[in-house]
């Protein structure tokens, strides 16, 4: 709300939410997407893709971490 007159259209709103994924995996995620957007060759078109690719992203990653850790535990 703070920033309503900033973010006029969904692409500004994207970068926005982009912007605040840093560290680890979700930020050379959120690098690539946010120069996707800025090059003119955005993958996500509106918030709900957006939603959607990150779950798609993070939530098979989240399921194999235990494999991987296991794995190179022994």
């Amino acid at each position: 709300m703070m920033q309503i007159d900033t973010l006029v259209d969904e692409m500004m709103k994207i970068l926005y939410v982009l912007s605040f994924m840093h560290r680890g995996m979700v930020q050379v995620w959120a690098t690539n997407e946010t120069n996707g957007v800025l090059s003119g060759t955005p993958s996500i078109r509106n918030l709900d893709a957006l939603l959607t690719n990150i779950e798609n992203a993070f939530t098979q990653t989240k399921k194999e971490q235990p494999i991987h850790s296991y794995m190179h535990s022994k």
